[in-house]
């Protein structure tokens, strides 16, 4: 939804239909997007705390942090507003990312457009993504490396042999042939 001036270009992006409103000449409605635009400017423009760094929302959050409000019928997140607002419209399927890795941010110079596998590429190299923890630093792990290498030095393959060693570690089949079909525990060296 452009934001600014002049890039309205004759469209209605208020979710109103123009030919509802009694009067709906081109200078009506533009008069009216701008009259719209302007109080949402003024209402976005309230909710933010300037710093030296980050300018921050300190209007409805989402679940992630992000600021939202609401634009008719809408509930956008308020930094692509505030990146609409400065640099015009985000091309479809863009993300609005974050510079400074702050989801409260709207400062337009911290912000930079993306795709999604930029965003997480961005992501993970700054350390932020998920990372699972792997054989023993998980805390529900149930064997060790040692055990690992155990199982798959013993593993044969034999009848009874998956129920004997589930029994001696305390775990599940899926869990005994993650190992000894090397789909878990990958980070374990096959060599002993």
């Amino acid at each position: 939804m452009p934001l600014r001036r002049g890039n309205v270009q004759g469209r209605d992006t208020t979710g109103v239909n123009p030919a509802m409103r009694p009067n709906h000449t081109p200078a009506c409605v533009t008069a009216y997007l701008t009259a719209l635009e302007d109080r949402l400017y003024a209402r976005i423009w309230r909710q933010i705390t300037k710093t030296d760094g980050c300018w921050l929302w300190t209007g409805g959050v989402d679940e992630f942090g992000y600021g939202r409000t609401r634009v008719g019928r809408t509930a956008p997140r308020v930094h692509r507003l505030t990146y609409e607002m400065e640099y015009g419209p985000i091309p479809d399927g863009a993300l609005v990312c974050h510079r400074c890795d702050v989801p409260a941010c709207v400062r337009p110079s911290h912000l930079w457009l993306g795709s999604k596998s930029e965003n997480n590429a961005d992501r993970d190299a700054k350390g932020r993504g998920r990372i699972a923890l792997q054989g023993e630093a998980n805390p529900k792990a149930k064997l060790t490396v040692a055990d690992v290498q155990s199982i798959r030095r013993r593993w044969t393959g034999a009848y009874g042999q998956a129920e004997a060693l589930r029994r001696e570690y305390g775990i599940g089949a899926p869990a005994l042939y993650a190992v000894v079909r090397r789909t878990g525990w990958t980070h374990v060296p096959d060599h002993y």
